[in-house]
């Protein structure tokens, strides 16, 4: 997917972008295929590509408010209706870093066999005493 985002950007199509998209359009990973057709489809047409994928914003800075006044009115409304108000926790406790960062590849799990249910008794019925009268 990051080479259909790249390539607009680019103004033309790399040979490249064209190798790995025929190379994997058959591929048996659904959703691959799907983006290499894709690829394929908006390479035939670059200023579709442009427009269906336009340069996003998504690197630029942006300025945050930590008040959030535009929850003002929201926060007020709820107020009004009774909600109790945000009281913030006096002792935050630290994030500690993860000591061991996620692996792409989890070690596989040992297969284990398994148990076998043990079988519970079952109890045996005493013919009652009462059975044996006549009505």
């Amino acid at each position: 997917m990051a080479i259909c985002k790249l390539v607009p950007q680019l103004g033309k199509v790399p040979e490249e972008a064209l190798q790995v998209a025929a190379k994997w359009v058959d591929s048996s990973d659904i959703s691959l295929a799907q983006y290499c057709s894709e690829l394929k489809a908006l390479c035939d047409n670059l200023p579709l590509m442009q427009a269906a994928l336009p340069v996003d914003a998504s690197c630029e800075d942006i300025e945050i408010d930590p008040h959030l006044p535009f929850l003002d009115d929201f926060v007020g409304r709820a107020l009004q209706n009774g909600a109790q108000p945000y009281l913030p926790n006096p002792n935050p406790k630290p994030q500690t870093p993860n000591p061991e960062p996620p692996t792409l590849n989890p070690k596989p799990q040992t297969p284990t066999r398994p148990q076998t249910p043990t079988p519970t008794p079952t109890p045996t019925r005493t013919p009652s005493r009462r059975a044996a009268l006549p009505p």
